[in-house]
């Protein structure tokens, strides 16, 4: 993963972007009181406050130098920084009650961080993640990213890795455009995502302006979060008539050895 292409406060993310970022730390938020947190894939200091406000201790793992780095000096005394692979950190085992992996997990192989949150979970302890449903219209994978999985792969490494687990999603399909115009967007976003890890790079304001024409209206993510504002939280897959959803959320439980 790029270290400029991650998300954090200050950058341009189109108006839907930021309701999915408000969305996953909303959802996060409501397991982590008294806790103490391991964040695999820890990134930047996006969201770190929510995290930090109900947790007991936090411990980041995050594998580029130049990220780990920055959120080291973000947390000074608040918390520490691993700079390690998720899927084979030097955490002691039984070391946590809540280990989350946000926006993370297709960069990884899913089963060998499963293996790695269940070594350092207690019992009882959740690995919490989120993910894109890669069968939406149009998607356009993440530069860098390695596998997307489908409800059924996740629930069925997570049986096989000692956990219990819970599906969620919000944000239904809408009907792709047919216009020539909207083709034409659609077309060009795909190809924008494709070379996107050069323009970030080496053209970073020419980024911005391709992002706004392919993506819609732009804005800055801001330092704190707004729970107040609009977004939808996730619904359990049992409550839903089909699949046809854009986010994916899971709530995976450590099962008695």
């Amino acid at each position: 993963m790029l270290a400029q292409s991650v998300e954090q406060p200050g950058a341009w993310v189109n108006e839907f972007d930021l309701e999915i970022i408000q969305s996953r730390f909303w959802f996060v938020g409501q397991f982590l009181f008294d806790c103490d947190v391991v964040e695999f894939g820890a990134a930047t200091s996006l969201g770190k406050n929510v995290i930090l406000n109900k947790a007991r201790t936090y411990c980041g793992i995050e594998i580029v130098p130049e990220n780990a780095k920055k959120l080291e000096d973000f947390l000074g005394d608040r918390g520490k920084i691993l700079n390690e692979d998720c899927c084979f950190t030097s955490l002691d085992a039984e070391c946590c009650d809540i280990v989350l992996a946000l926006a993370m997990v297709y960069y990884v192989d899913l089963g060998s961080m499963l293996k790695e949150a269940h070594r350092i979970l207690r019992p009882g302890g959740r690995l919490l993640f989120c993910s894109p449903n890669s069968e939406q219209p149009f998607f356009r994978p993440a530069p860098g990213s390695k596998n997307y999985h489908s409800i059924e792969e996740v629930l069925q490494h997570a049986q096989v890795n000692g956990f219990l687990a819970q599906a969620y999603c919000s944000y239904e399909f809408s009907v792709p455009s047919s216009t020539r115009l909207g083709l034409f967007k659609n077309r060009l976003s795909v190809l924008f995502r494709k070379i996107s890890p050069f323009l970030i790079e080496k053209h970073p304001i020419f980024y911005k302006s391709i992002k706004q024409l392919t993506r819609g209206k732009m804005k800055k993510i801001p330092e704190e979060l707004d729970f107040e504002a609009n977004f939808e939280q996730p619904r359990s897959v049992n409550r839903c008539v089909s699949l046809n959803y854009k986010m994916f959320y899971y709530d995976l439980r450590k099962t008695d050895e």
